[in-house]
């Protein structure tokens, strides 16, 4: 701004020496003095104009020097910011790398669990299958067959194989129990198979002891048929007098005594 002052002093100094060189002897000393004015005037505006335009250009360069350092802030601040927010997205990214892990895992042991499911169930019904097989096979008519823990029980009521109150079979008996081996041999050829010879709660009358005595008389009665008549291996088979020790229902009513005097077979399936 100082050089651009002098230049511009200079040049009105110049123009006002050209007009005193030009017009001085013509006008005498007042026409000198009115145009040394004059030249003194256009010098203040020239030199009035130079000033407020250095001024302006001072201001003008004080707001950039201030947007300058406001920019530089501002810049400042995006750079934390970006840096900010590539520490989010890298926690971000962790995440979701570990959510993906985690999911990828969960899917494999939902996998196992399924495949695992599929089995067990395969094997229930394979089971269910082999049981409503056991109970279809051994559909003896006249006679309850059921499953129970692991075996299938016959029950054959005492009445349709043994003259009341002792171990000796009527006629009747011999083909219902040749029924129930033919079920049994071809259904389980090797399974173990207990007699369980069940009475009701009445006191013998007889030769017998017990009710205990009674119903081991008759398991065995049964087990001579299965082995001597049908060829059954006497291995496979165990005995058991149980008496009245085992009812199914109550021994309050005739019929309920009726259908606690039994004789049981108990194949062991093992399913």
């Amino acid at each position: 701004m100082r050089n651009l002052t002098r230049i511009t002093c200079a040049a009105a100094l110049a123009a006002a020496a050209a007009l005193l060189a030009g017009g001085g002897c013509r006008n005498g000393g007042f026409g000198q003095q009115a145009q040394v004015n004059e030249i003194h005037q256009q010098y203040m505006a020239q030199l009035n104009e130079v000033q407020r335009r250095a001024y302006s250009l001072d201001a003008n360069n004080v707001d950039l020097h201030q947007q300058l350092a406001r920019s530089e802030q501002h810049a400042q601040v995006l750079a934390q910011d970006l840096a900010m927010v590539r520490g989010q997205l890298a926690e971000t990214s962790q995440r979701l790398a570990a959510a993906e892990s985690a999911r990828t895992l969960a899917t494999e042991r939902l996998a196992a669990l399924e495949a695992s499911a599929t089995q067990r169930g395969g094997a229930i019904i394979t089971a269910n299958s082999s049981l409503r097989q056991d109970l279809q096979t051994l559909n003896i008519p006249g006679l309850d067959v059921r499953h129970e823990q692991g075996a299938v029980h016959v029950e054959i009521p005492s009445d349709r194989l043994f003259q009341p109150g002792t171990a000796n079979l009527h006629q009747a008996a011999y083909p219902l129990l040749d029924q129930v081996a033919t079920a049994i041999k071809s259904r389980y050829a090797a399974e173990p198979i207990a007699i369980e010879g069940h009475t009701d709660s009445d006191p013998v009358v007889g030769a017998w002891g017990n009710n205990q005595q009674l119903s081991a008389a008759q398991a065995n009665a049964v087990f001579q048929i299965l082995t001597v008549r049908h060829q059954m291996q006497p291995g496979r088979f165990q005995l058991f007098g149980r008496g009245a020790a085992q009812p199914v229902v109550s021994n309050g009513t005739p019929q309920g005594k009726a259908r606690n005097r039994r004789v049981e077979l108990v194949v062991q399936t093992g399913g």
